[in-house]
């Protein structure tokens, strides 16, 4: 475990049993590569900022590898994996904040399928969820308007999926995680629009 903060972050935790370090709550970043690295007594969460990632199996899968490395002596099965994409269409210009003007780029952006069976979940935003078989998939979309005058508002579509089920065995992480993410690749198809791939061809590839 000692060498995964120190390959990872540059961080030296020498002076710190393995043992003291899964009973802390830690947040750590690596500024170079963008990975963000959090854990708690009972969670491991591991971000990358999307400006460092390229697709799940050059950017996620080798750290989730070095990750299960790390922890397979503490952590022989997990209960739940759950695998996370966010992605945004900034709104730079004033007039894209009208509200009819959002609805245009919401059609332009998201396919009828979706906004067909999606739910109303908040203000701005809705939800589609399905469950088959122990995996749960949720995408949620819409827009937000930022108060902030240095940050976009924006166009937003957050897809997770989860799989729940007792004892996971660590040795079969990977190949869950790898289908969290073609469940997420292929719901990501469906939910856009055929513009919105031809202009993203070459950045979804899985």
């Amino acid at each position: 475990m000692k060498r995964f903060f120190r390959r990872l972050f540059n961080l030296d935790i020498e002076d710190i049993h393995n043992e003291s370090i899964l009973n802390t709550r830690l947040k750590v970043k690596n500024q170079d590569n963008g990975i963000i690295f959090e854990f708690s007594k009972s969670t491991i969460k591991v971000s990358i900022e999307q400006n460092n990632f390229n697709t799940f199996s050059e950017s996620m899968l080798p750290l989730l590898k070095k990750l299960l490395e790390a922890y397979k002596e503490w952590f022989p099965v997990c209960k739940d994996l759950e695998l996370k994409y966010v992605d945004i269409w900034p709104l730079t210009n004033e007039r894209n904040l009208e509200e009819s003007k959002i609805k245009e780029l919401e059609d332009a952006i998201f396919s009828p399928d979706i906004r067909t069976l999606s739910l109303e979940k908040e203000k701005n935003f809705k939800r589609y969820q399905h469950k088959d078989n122990g995996f749960n998939l949720s995408m949620q979309y819409g827009y937000y308007i930022s108060e902030d005058e240095t940050q976009n508002s924006g166009i937003a579509l957050e897809s997770r999926c989860e799989y729940s089920k007792e004892n996971i065995p660590i040795n079969k992480v990977v190949d869950i995680a790898s289908k969290l993410n073609n469940i997420l690749y292929n719901a990501f198809i469906w939910a856009v629009t055929p513009q919105i791939l031809k202009a993203m061809q070459g950045e979804i590839e899985g």
